[in-house]
């Protein structure tokens, strides 16, 4: 078996992160979990909340910049252009 690290609702506007996670996995997990949801749909992906507070104060914030996500006044943004390479 394993654990679960990290949910999403279907369009990624409500992440939830388990709290003891290692900041290295926490990036790793942020990674899959926006490829998941961008092999799914053709905008971007704005995570709005993270465990239930706004996603830019949260203590996981940085994990998902370092995961590529970018800091916009709407929330933490996955931008579907970059990940079709365009």
């Amino acid at each position: 078996g394993g654990r679960v690290i990290m949910t999403s609702d279907a369009y990624g506007r409500g992440v939830a992160v388990r709290p003891d996670l290692a900041p290295e996995t926490a990036t790793a997990s942020v990674r899959a979990l926006m490829r998941h949801i961008a092999s799914r749909r053709t905008r971007d992906i704005v995570v709005e909340t993270i465990d239930g507070g706004r996603a830019t104060a949260s203590v996981h914030a940085n994990a998902f910049i370092a995961a590529g996500l970018r800091l916009t006044t709407a929330g933490l943004r996955h931008y579907a252009s970059l990940s079709r390479g365009e």
